[in-house]
């Protein structure tokens, strides 16, 4: 008889940690910072990056690096999820009205905000307890360390990778991850078939390469991610052959900015510009 219940309550706890290690993060449910309720389930089909935030932090400005990465590739395919918390040297002390206020009239935050809550110790929430534990996300364990760690979950609520509080937002691991998935140079008519765009780190400025069949003047125009004009250079050219549009980006943030290149009379596609 005692072997019996032994093999019945192996079998259970077997149950079990299968049942928890199926978990996703559609299987949860949140409150937003409006009030309402957010079905995660609701969110099938995109990505995510959930990421806890606060409004008092050296890493505060990141709050703007989201919103550009949000300004991009957010919509149908892609949302952020920001979770207010207060676990860091009261850092994000304010009411949930505080906060979206704050959000709203200094980084013009349009990503979907959370009600506050705790990410860690004993009263973490259920969601940041699948997120930082291997034993009910399947993948890793990942303690949150610091403000603004953040989750990439895929479109079927997997949890796919973390990326730490000092790397930003824009950094090639969410670039690539969201590339691959929402095609966003083919959405938004993106191109670089026509030029390639070199970093200079050494003198922070950024050159854009492009080819002239003809003399004639080019026009480079570039725009950060809301469409805001943000630099302007026009070149003179009697020669046909390969140049370079030279242009200073040390006053450019950190971010995700595209140009485009008048040749003449003609306009060239977008082209995206990621200056880090």
């Amino acid at each position: 008889m005692k072997n019996y219940f032994t093999i019945i309550s192996t079998i259970l706890l077997i149950i079990l940690s299968m049942s928890i290690n199926a978990a996703t993060l559609h299987d949860f449910k949140a409150k937003t910072i409006e009030g309402d309720s957010l079905d995660f389930s609701t969110l099938k089909g995109k990505r995510l990056l959930v990421v806890n935030t606060a409004s008092k932090c050296g890493y505060t400005y990141q709050y703007s690096e989201l919103q550009q990465l949000y300004d991009i590739y957010g919509g149908d395919k892609f949302l952020i999820v920001g979770f207010p918390a207060n676990n860091f040297g009261n850092q994000e002390p304010g009411s949930d009205e505080d906060i979206e206020n704050f959000c709203t009239e200094n980084y013009g935050v349009t990503f979907q905000m959370m009600s506050k809550i705790s990410v860690k110790g004993n009263d973490i929430h259920e969601i940041y307890q699948w997120l930082t534990q291997k034993s009910l996300n399947g993948v890793k364990d990942a303690p949150i360390q610091w403000n603004f760690q953040k989750f990439m979950i895929d479109e079927n609520g997997n949890w796919i990778d973390v990326v730490m509080t000092q790397e930003s937002p824009l950094c090639d691991k969410i670039i690539n991850w969201l590339e691959d998935f929402t095609s966003v140079l083919d959405d938004k008519s993106f191109s670089n078939t026509q030029s390639e765009i070199y970093p200079n780190p050494f003198s922070q400025s950024t050159t854009i390469h492009y080819q002239l069949h003809s003399s004639d003047h080019v026009t480079l125009k570039v725009y950060n991610a809301v469409g805001v004009e943000v630099a302007v250079l026009v070149n003179e050219y009697q020669d046909t052959g390969s140049h370079l549009a030279l242009f200073d980006a040390s006053n450019l943030t950190p971010g995700i900015y595209y140009y485009t290149l008048q040749i003449g009379d003609l306009v060239q596609s977008n082209n995206l510009l990621l200056i880090k």
